[in-house]
């Protein structure tokens, strides 16, 4: 199973609230297919994370420092004209 994941960015808290709706890849009896990974999800100062790794940055947050998920490389020379970075959702890591 291959899943995508980020960075945490800031440290849980111990209250967990939902279960994490990331899509992983899996397989079922019809092939290769895609679900959400379920594991519990915790909220942090600034997003939240998952017990398997995935998390999301609230865009406030983003904003404040000066970056934003997007797509592709498109995208991403867009934000760049304005002065934002723009990073992989999956990895968190700049497209440009």
């Amino acid at each position: 199973m291959t899943e995508l994941r980020a960075p945490q960015t800031a440290t849980a808290t111990d209250e967990p609230d939902e279960a994490c709706d990331w899509l992983v890849e899996d397989y079922d009896e019809d092939g290769p297919t895609t679900r959400d990974c379920g594991a519990r999800v915790h909220h942090t100062d600034t997003g939240w994370c998952c017990e398997r790794g995935h998390s999301h940055t609230y865009a406030e947050h983003r904003h404040a420092q000066g970056w934003d998920y997007c797509d592709d490389a498109i995208e991403a020379a867009r934000l760049a004209q304005v002065g934002v970075i723009g990073v992989r959702p999956g990895d968190s890591r700049p497209w440009l």
